[in-house]
């Protein structure tokens, strides 16, 4: 049950990226608010991870399984090479890497959480 707004906030995080990928294949702009939508669903799983591995205030027990830092780093590797994507997107060069760099840890990040929710 702890781990349901995780696994909704990374649904919703995964569908406007995916959204996101597509246009950006199409050759089409992504709406601002659809960029900014993207970015908040993951910082809230970025906390809800560290909430769910350190122990939340309500009580729940820490995460003793070792996937739950190694889905940490990833979510946090993705949100920082995503934030360099957009800091060097004039270089197109440099912001195809940082997107790359986006996508792999992010997906990788997901994959890890759902090893790490299924030996809770």
């Amino acid at each position: 049950m702890k781990t349901i707004p995780l696994t909704l906030i990374l649904t919703a995080a995964v569908i406007l990226g995916s959204i996101m990928g597509m246009n950006y294949l199409r050759g089409v702009r992504s709406k601002p608010t659809m960029i900014g939508a993207h970015l908040l669903l993951g910082v809230l799983a970025l906390e809800q991870t560290a909430m769910l591995l350190a122990g939340s205030p309500n009580g729940d027990q820490p995460s003793e399984s070792p996937y739950g830092r190694v889905t940490l780093f990833l979510f946090f590797a993705a949100l920082l090479a995503g934030l360099i994507a957009a800091l060097v997107r004039h270089r197109t060069r440099e912001a195809n890497l940082a997107l790359a760099g986006h996508v792999g840890t992010a997906i990788a990040g997901v994959l890890a959480y759902l090893v790490w929710i299924s030996h809770l």
